[in-house]
């Protein structure tokens, strides 16, 4: 070392880079370069991990010519010549974090997401070849003519949106004179695809090579060739492009020795090559024309002006262990990172390997890749899935119909199924996207496994409800209702993520479709419970109140229903033979609503909350006298407070009453929502969407349930056997009409122990109508008859009709006068058995299938069961939500209260519903 006379070439300062730039590049946004590059180098982090964070002038300069031409696209193109999406995690977000701030100015200040920025490119983009000209997105290449066609890649290819932006980012960097390209990314991402095609449509002649570990120098300049029984030395595929100015295509680059790969920038940035026999391959000069060939250059090749290099590699590191070809000769070419594609273009170019099969599985399957993606970014898999795989499984399915998902899916799974902890990650993961890893293939015994089906005994009509006239008159009188904003009182927390979620036909078909459990809060000192949940009327969004044990605090989780599993409605057969049904499945995030509203008086936190759906977008809680609604959209939800007189809830003497109030939201999202304290003369009816209310006070009536039959009347059970009938439907302040009501047993059979009644609520908010039938006559309604149902004890369910009969007409004797009547029909239980205590009972609109919640006496307190009874047909099924659904040790049973479900109702039949 001593011999050589050393010289230290320092960095080039920020002056002089930007001289540099503004010579060889002029553009009014280089003062945006030359900023992130030195913000970059100033945080870049020491060692391996700093890698990319400093820019070299190389880039700087190719940054440089794409922003002159291009610049709402730099901080997508710095992120892309870092390889940012290649970083640790903490590094990536601190990295894209300083972009962000950097160059603000040059994206308008938009706030799209780092993910997003291709999302949002790709839309519309279209590839086609007219004139002449390929264009992609806008960027248009001329397209080669004389080609020799057995030279021009042929392959298979669809335009889906993501390979179709990364063609016209490699085309831009083409028209803006670069020559020599490297790809890289993860295996089986799509690599030779893009540039085959690209060279397909363009018309290019290719060569191609692929690099390995005994790749030496040599073998980049001749390859042996068998002509007639001996071996011929030629021109390897390298010399023949830059000798007639073809692509190159080198592939597994990063599979060879460095010092293989460092000959290739010696080419690509000195155009100069020594080739084993002693010939040389040299760039003429620029705007000279090299000589031809003769004797006196027969050792020099020339390097052709239309040769260039595509080079193909994967990422460094595991699990593909090739060496860092980008941190050697990275700045020599334009990098382009091929990812996987988006879900969207994924699930397009599955459709167009596997067009027979349904959109609903390729979907689920897209999904679960994805997620096993995550978990390798996570570190908790090593080997991240690709595409490849993905089309793998899915030309599978096409060829073979008759095979299931699992099958398919061991072509690829099979290898990690000698690691347990690592078969537990993928099982889970393809269980929550309703993917049956270890399912049982056709005819398989287990492979549904459904309730049994019981026939229920035949309805008998119960009592009879007549209405009469009464000499009570109901005083109405208009409320007023405080209103304020009360939005400062929310906070939202997005993309919170669920604790485990379970596609409930992932390995069996059951009644199950999806099992989730929500992100509560089990601190010591404060625990969270669910106690009550609504899906928006007209939506698929879920609403669940959680309320924490201790301070009483009120928190909310909303979640889309679309995006779950319960959005499946695949078939049995689907389920169990690899079929599937539409929609995207298996929903892990949900977002979480801190509320600090006033609900409750001090030293009252027992008092329940109850929630209610409004419309589409708004639900609201209530408790005591005040009322919340909480409207959903835009950025930020929006609240509203609604203060109730105190009269309603306090005596003469302004105290508390000693029951609290009860409420009957049935109703609210058709306008009526009941308040009432028992033991008083008077109850509200008010319209939380409109802000207005009436009280409506009966004296003499002791008022104990109100029960809503529809959004303009109700029943009023009172002390002492009292029963009315209230129609609200007269507008403005006008009188209510009171009826009372005569209940007349049939035959042979005791009154019924009501707990209770409510109308059948349509999925608009209105009331609903119920078909059934009753043995011996028939009961269908006509379109504009309302239905309620009855909850009672002894009997399945129960159901309340409105008859409108002349046999019921001018009855002095019971002063009935042509008043409406109502029939309850019941279906008993059998006296087999244990007793069974109802809990709750839900219609469901439209259909004659009910829900309902029951308990047995014998049972432990938190035990209950769901049966869905089939009234048209006479049958029963019992499903029980502690097992229901549930793979062996895949997800371990909730603790299901019946409370929960008796506040859950509508929740219940999202789900349940289709099950049924």
């Amino acid at each position: 070392l001593p011999l050589f006379a050393w010289h230290s070439v320092p960095r080039l300062g920020r002056a002089e880079r930007a001289a540099v730039l503004e010579h060889s590049c002029p553009s009014p946004h280089l003062g945006a370069v030359l900023r992130v590059a030195a913000r970059l180098q100033a945080q870049a982090p020491k060692g391996a991990d700093g890698v990319g964070w400093t820019l070299s002038l190389r880039q700087m300069l190719r940054l440089g010519r794409r922003v002159a031409r291009h610049p709402g696209a730099l901080l997508a193109d710095v992120k892309r010549i870092s390889l940012a999406g290649f970083m640790p995690a903490a590094a990536r977000a601190t990295f894209e974090g300083i972009l962000r701030q950097e160059l603000s100015d040059l994206s308008g200040g938009s706030t799209v997401a780092m993910d997003d920025l291709d999302a949002t490119e790709q839309r519309g983009i279209t590839s086609r070849v007219q004139d002449g000209f390929l264009d992609i997105g806008g960027c248009r290449l001329p397209v080669a003519t004389g080609s020799d066609p057995r030279l021009v890649p042929q392959t298979k290819f669809f335009d889906i949106p993501r390979h179709l932006l990364r063609l016209r980012e490699i085309m831009r960097d083409i028209s803006l004179g670069e020559k020599h390209l490297l790809l890289i990314g993860n295996q089986g991402t799509g690599k030779n695809k893009l540039i085959d095609n690209l060279l397909q449509l363009l018309r290019w002649e290719r060569e191609y090579i692929q690099l390995h570990r005994d790749t030496n120098v040599s073998a980049l300049t001749v390859q042996a060739t068998l002509v007639a029984g001996k071996v011929v030395w030629e021109d390897s595929p390298l010399v023949q492009a830059v000798r007639h100015g073809r692509a190159l295509v080198v592939d597994e680059a990063d599979k060879a020795p460095l010092e293989v790969v460092c000959i290739l920038k010696g080419l690509v940035e000195d155009g100069e090559m020594t080739l084993s026999d002693g010939r040389r391959i040299l760039r003429p000069p620029e705007g000279v024309t090299p000589p031809q060939e003769s004797r006196e250059h027969e050792k020099i090749i020339w390097v052709h002006p239309n040769f260039r290099l595509f080079l193909l590699a994967n990422r460094p590191g595991f699990p593909f262990q090739g060496n860092d070809l980008f941190r050697e000769t990275g700045d020599v070419y334009a990098p382009h990172v091929v990812e996987n594609p988006d879900l969207d273009s994924e699930v397009m170019l599955l459709q167009g390997y596997a067009p027979d099969v349904e959109v609903g599985v390729l979907r689920r399957l897209s999904s679960a890749f994805t997620e096993l993606r995550q978990q390798v970014d996570e570190g908790l898999l090593t080997y991240p899935y690709s595409t490849r795989e993905l089309v793998n499984v899915s030309r599978h399915l096409q060829t073979f119909p008759q095979q299931s998902i699992g099958e398919a899916l061991r072509d690829i799974l099979d290898f990690e199924r000698h690691d347990l902890h690592t078969l537990g990650l993928l099982r889970g993961v393809l269980q929550r996207w309703g993917i049956p890893l270890d399912a049982p293939g056709n005819g398989a015994v287990n492979a549904v496994e459904l309730a049994a089906e019981r026939r229920l005994s035949a309805p008998q009509l119960a009592e009879r409800w007549l209405l009469k006239r009464v000499d009570l008159i109901p005083k109405v009188t208009p409320l007023e209702i405080q209103v304020r904003n009360s939005s400062y009182m929310l906070d939202l927390k997005s993309g919170q993520k669920l604790e485990s979620s379970l596609a409930g036909r992932s390995a069996r078909f059951t009644e199950e479709i999806a099992r989730w459990r929500l992100p509560l809060s089990n601190s010591v000192y404060e625990k969270e419970a669910v106690t009550d949940a609504v899906v928006l009327p007209g939506s698929t969004r879920l609403c669940v109140l959680m309320e924490k044990g201790a301070t009483g605090g009120i928190s909310l989780v909303l979640q889309d229903l679309s995006s779950s599993p319960a959005a499946s409605g695949a078939t049995p057969a689907a389920e169990a033979g690899g079929g599937g049904g539409g929609g995207s499945l298996g929903a892990s995030m949900c977002d979480r609503l801190e509320a600090s509203f006033g609900l409750r008086m001090p030293m009252r936190q027992k008092m329940a909350v109850k929630l209610f759906a409004s419309n589409s977008n708004t639900f609201g809680l209530v408790c005591e006298r005040r009322m919340y609604t909480v409207t959903l959209g835009g950025d930020e939800p929006t609240s509203a407070e609604l203060t109730l007189p105190a009269q309603l809830f306090t005596t003469e003497e302004g105290r508390p009453r000693k029951e609290p109030p009860c409420w009957n939201v049935d109703f609210a999202s058709a306008g009526l929502i009941v308040v009432w304290t028992p033991g008083t003369d008077f109850l509200a009816t008010i319209d939380a969407g409109k802000a207005k209310g009436r009280q409506i006070q009966v004296l003499g009536l002791s008022v104990r349930h109100v029960w809503a039959l529809g959004p303009d009347e109700i029943f009023v059970v009172g002390d002492d056997g009292q029963f009315f009938h209230l129609d609200i439907s007269l507008p403005g302040n006008a009188d209510c009409r009171l009826s009372g009501v005569i209940v007349t047993p049939s035959a042979d059979r005791k009154p019924l122990d009501l707990l209770g009644a409510t109308g059948s609520v349509a999925p608009d908010g209105s009331s609903s109508r119920l078909e059934t039938a009753t043995e011996g006559r028939g009961m269908f309604m006509s379109e504009e008859e309302r239905c309620g149902s009855l909850l009672a004890p002894d009997v399945h369910c129960g159901t309340l009709t409105r008859e409108i009969r002349a046999a019921f007409t001018r009855r002095p004797q019971m002063e009935h006068y042509g008043k409406d009547a109502f029939a309850a029909t019941v279906w008993p239980r059998s006296a087999v058995g244990p007793a069974m205590k109802p809990l709750r009972q839900l219609v469901l609109p439209g259909r004659s299938l009910v829900l309902a919640a029951v308990q047995s006496e014998e049972a432990e307190q938190d035990a209950w069961v769901l049966e869905v009874l089939d009234l048209e047909r006479g049958a029963v099924r019992i499903l029980d939500p502690a097992s229901l659904g549930a793979p062996p040790g895949s997800l371990a049973a909730p603790g299901a209260s019946a409370s929960s479900f008796s506040s859950s109702s509508a929740a219940a039949a999202a789900v349940a519903a289709r099950a049924a």
